[in-house]
């Protein structure tokens, strides 16, 4: 079968780099020394980025270089580990997360070349962290003075369910946010309040509607404040992650209200304050303790490591990538489309299956059919993410039993099959191509409309495909376009081209937050016209905010159609940032996120799909010289448990004679999900740092490094850095 489809990069692409060269970290546990590391430690940039990450640890480095500290020598040792996953973070990882890793953007040409400037030379961009600067915005609306001066409008997630207005509302144990499903019956007083507030009043203005004599003021007051108390009305000054300055959103409402000049002058002095932050890229000591002294005396709390949240943007002298390299990842990313079959969400199946069952043709009002007790609920047959602190300490949840039985298919039995002569052969990769998948099918008609794709690339112009399976190219790089301008430029251009291929129906954003912290990877700019908002602020006019009670659900031919009864247009909702939802999210946010994915192929990176829980090592898997996935080791306790037992003089050669039984390169990334510790077996301290970090781990997974010797990303220096570029593509008609 033709595709009437085929894909095309954008022209642009960021590149993700480290803080420091490789060799930082390579070179400094090569004939390593505690006094080394604590050299290393005094660099202001490298204690600074760790201050960012870490406050109270900072406090406990700085014990630990002292020689007359009292530390015991237990404790001096986890520090000086601590140390050096700190220092293997910021040479080898790519992920940003404060000063560790960065940013740039670079233009695909005729040829590679990169450079990038010196350290001195990158910029940072720092806000207060979402989780402050929620608790900050709440403790001011809560204020006596501000009460009555602020704006309230409905809570965004009010729906009618029967003779009850039906809305969620949340309070903080600790520091996560719970929410419950509330419910207030209706009344005309709450359907007149309901329907005038919608553009924002103020207490008075509310209360000059609702009574008509003095005598009565007091009562209504007393009602509309028990309604804000309740959450069924939320103040204007409720955090928001759709725009590009909140500092100017929430000094634009303060400097309108007299009663909270003092509120204004402190935020206005800490705006500016924060912006000298970052005219450096290490501040000084007294400008953090400036920020901090006009925080407590205005009597707001704050937890240290949770204040800053700083992204960096990385300067290069040249940036420029070859397209045959970018042809040679769209080949690899043809291949994984072809030998992947296409799958729909199963929450999305069974939703459309439990729908047609209950509704039939008929097209139902969203809130009522997401409802968790009159509707279906999202995903159906699941809880919703809701408690109470008198339940905190008990679980009654009966616990899951593993399935025995796995299901295998014709994927999984080919790879056993290239595995088996990969390990009869001797060899150390594995080789595909399409003739080893009789229903390959590189079609690109289902792939979202953008996409992007994680890669490495080496000296060799080799590449490694490391992630992939977005729904939309705006995911990866949504909550760095407010710090850097270039990325922002991208992402705008992504949104148009998502604009152009769906300009019948109306792509939204989904506006939510879900925990404050999650606020932090959640910021961005308005990215497009209309808003769906829940439970949060929206960046964009009101006329453009999506009401949630004006969106309706049906479903045709086995697919699901929100559309807006206002606009009497299909809504496709859109997630521009890299949140995992699906983690004990509420019903109405999971399912709009779903929704973005439905009838979609997404492209997904290799896997070894059920072999992972029958096989301990994967050789590497190579596509035209195109890495799809690197070798990598998957061990257990019981694989370490006899080192406990060897003498420290004996160690380093018991474990060389170990690693090269299994066969283990040197130079391996220890892997937890999406975070990865660099360790060179090659060193006594090497061997260390594994015992140390997986100690308290039943499954260990192994990766190889690549990049040693083998990068083409230096700096001035001739230093070479570990990098991930985002390359991003589109689809257009054939």
């Amino acid at each position: 079968m033709r595709s009437t489809f085929k894909i095309r990069p954008f022209t642009s692409y960021v590149l993700r780099t480290p803080l420091l060269p490789l060799s930082s970290y390579l070179n400094t546990i090569e004939n390593y020394s505690v006094e080394k590391a604590k050299g290393l430690y005094q660099d202001s940039l490298i204690k600074e980025a760790i201050n960012l990450a870490s406050p109270d640890l900072i406090k406990e480095l700085d014990k630990w270089i002292k020689d007359d500290s009292n530390l015991s020598d237990e404790k001096a040792k986890k520090l000086e580990i601590t140390f050096l996953k700190y220092l293997a973070r910021m040479s080898s990882r790519c992920t940003p997360f404060g000063l560790f890793a960065g940013c740039s953007i670079g233009i695909i040409t005729t040829e590679t070349e990169i450079i990038l400037e010196d350290s001195v030379n990158f910029i940072r961009f720092t806000q207060f962290d979402m989780q402050f600067w929620v608790a900050l915005l709440q403790n001011i609306a809560k204020r006596e003075i501000a009460i009555s001066q602020l704006r309230y409008f409905p809570n965004s997630s009010i729906y009618e369910l029967g003779d009850f207005y039906r809305y969620i509302e949340y309070k903080y144990i600790q520091t996560t946010r719970e929410h419950t499903v509330s419910a207030l019956r209706k009344s005309d007083v709450l359907k007149e309040i309901i329907l005038k507030a919608k553009s924002g009043l103020t207490i008075d203005e509310m209360i000059s509607f609702l009574v008509d004599s003095d005598s009565e003021k007091e009562d209504a007051r007393e009602f509309i404040i028990q309604l804000i108390n309740f959450q069924f009305l939320v103040s204007e000054l409720d955090a928001v992650v759709t725009g590009t300055n909140e500092f100017e959103r929430i000094l634009s409402i303060l400097k309108n209200i007299p009663n909270l000049k003092k509120e204004y002058q402190f935020l206005e002095n800490s705006s500016n304050q924060i912006l000298d932050l970052d005219t450096s890229l290490i501040p000084t000591a007294n400008q953090y303790q400036k920020i901090k002294k006009n925080i407590h005396e205005e009597g707001f709390e704050f937890d240290e490591k949770y204040l800053f949240q700083t992204d960096l943007n990385v300067a290069t002298i040249a940036n420029s990538l070859d397209r045959d390299i970018v042809k040679k990842v769209m080949q690899g990313l043809s291949f994984l489309n072809g030998i992947q079959s296409k799958k729909e969400s199963n929450n999305l199946k069974i939703f459309v299956r439990e729908f047609s069952k209950r509704y039939e043709s008929q097209e139902m009002p969203l809130m009522n059919v997401l409802d968790t007790e009159a509707g279906l609920g999202y995903p159906i047959n699941h809880e919703m993410n809701d408690s109470h602190e008198i339940l905190e300490g008990f679980s009654f949840k009966q616990k899951k039993k593993k399935s025995e039985n796995q299901i295998w298919n014709s994927y999984d039995f080919i790879l056993e099959k290239k595995l088996q002569e990969c390990f009869s052969n001797n060899q150390t990769k594995i080789t595909l191509s399409e003739n080893d998948f009789p229903d390959f099918d590189a079609i690109f008609d289902f792939v979202p409309v953008t996409f992007s794709a994680l890669v490495e690339i080496y000296d060799d112009e080799k590449i490694a495909i490391e992630s992939s399976g977005n729904v939309s190219a705006a995911k990866l790089l949504g909550r760095f376009c407010n710090g850097n301008p270039e990325i922002h430029n991208l992402t705008k251009e992504i949104v148009l081209q998502e604009e152009a291929f769906y300009h019948d129906k109306i792509l939204a954003e989904i506006v939510h937050i879900p925990q404050s912290r999650t606020g932090n990877i959640l910021r961005r700019p308005v990215l497009r016209n209309y808003e769906i908002v829940y439970l949060a602020n929206s960046g964009v006019e009101k006329e453009n905010v999506i009401d949630l009670t004006d969106l309706f659900v049906s479903v045709k031919n086995d697919k699901i159609i929100l559309r807006s009864k206002k606009l009497n247009k299909e809504i496709i909702p859109c997630l521009s940032n890299a949140h995992n939802f699906s983690n004990n999210s509420l019903p109405l946010y999971h399912f709009l996120c779903d929704l973005q994915s439905q009838n979609t192929k997404p492209i997904f990176n290799f896997d070894w799909g059920v072999l992972e829980s029958h096989y301990n090592y994967f050789p590497r898997v190579e596509y035209k010289k195109i890495i799809l996935s690197k070798a990598k080791w998957i061990l257990n306790k019981e694989d370490l448990a006899h080192f406990l037992a060897v003498n420290s003089a004996d160690l380093f050669e018991v474990f060389a004679n170990w690693r090269i039984n299994k066969n283990i390169s040197f130079l391996v990334n220890l892997v937890d999900f999406d975070n990865t510790l660099l360790l060179d077996f090659r060193t006594e301290i090497g061997i260390q740092l594994f015992l140390k970090s997986t100690q308290n781990r039943s499954k260990i997974i192994l990766e190889e490094f690549l990049f040693e010797n083998n990068s083409n990303i230096k700096n001035s220096s001739g230093e070479e850095f570990t990098n991930q570029f985002i390359i991003s593509f589109y689809k257009e008609q054939s």
